[in-house]
């Protein structure tokens, strides 16, 4: 399928182009920002904040050289590249070529796996959960039947976080959920399973995936910094002074 083909979304763009093998996204604001505004007291991050753009590229890279540790091939569209466009930015990935997975089921299946194999790492799980009616677009099936993760950029604030991920979240100031990584339980899941991820990628793609989470970090910090969140603050500020410590 040669030349270009555009998908709009409620607050973003894809230009799949089928020449360059590439897939650029870009964000827009919209109505929807208010519920970011009311979450955080910022505007809606992957619109216009260059350092929340490059933790999403780190973000698929972790989750990509994870996900070979788990199923033995790469399940996440990388990031190769950021451009600044119009004022604002554009997640440019490499195209994944398929179709939408073929057995519902299957695919449901294997994005509960991801899921849990998400929350174990502390990595963010929205956009693949059971419960967002719109995972399934997320994901692409090869020609020879892989399935591949092709956005994990939300657009929607959202309360609903897997139990397990919820303390953390909650006495962290995580809360409300927005495309964040539990720092502490990535760094302990990486370390207990040091080993096993040598012997499955070998230890330069290990280096990679522990250079990634730096990268992530620091691009993370520079972003949440500069935002109030003051509603999640407050919660951690309560859950602490109750002495809530699940």
């Amino acid at each position: 399928m040669p030349g270009k083909f555009v998908i709009k979304g409620v607050a973003s763009r894809v230009v799949l182009d089928f020449d360059l093998e590439t897939a650029e996204k870009s964000y827009r604001h919209t109505w929807l920002d208010v519920l970011y505004w009311f979450a955080f007291q910022a505007p809606f991050p992957y619109a216009s904040c260059r350092f929340a753009l490059e933790a999403a590229r780190e973000l698929r890279t972790i989750a990509g050289l994870l996900t070979e540790y788990w199923f033995e091939w790469n399940a996440v569209a990388p990031v190769v590249e950021i451009v600044e466009r119009n004022g604002g930015y554009s997640l440019i990935s490499r195209l994944v070529r398929g179709q939408p997975p073929s057995d519902t089921k299957r695919a449901h299946d294997w994005l509960r796996d991801v899921a849990d194999h998400f929350v174990e790492a502390g990595l963010p799980t929205w956009q693949i959960a059971y419960y967002n009616p719109r995972a399934l677009s997320n994901v692409i099936e090869t020609t020879d039947g892989r399935l591949i993760i092709v956005d994990l950029e939300s657009t929607l604030v959202t309360p609903i976080v897997p139990l397990l991920a919820l303390p953390s979240a909650i006495r962290s100031g995580r809360y409300a959920a927005f495309d964040d990584v539990d720092m502490r339980r990535l760094r302990w899941y990486v370390n207990r399973h040091r080993e096993g991820l040598i012997s499955a990628l070998g230890k330069a793609p290990l280096a990679e995936l522990e250079a990634s989470i730096v990268r992530y970090e620091q691009a993370a910090n520079q972003w949440r910094g500069a935002e109030p969140r003051l509603l999640g603050k407050l919660l951690a500020w309560v859950v602490d002074a109750i002495g809530w410590n699940p």
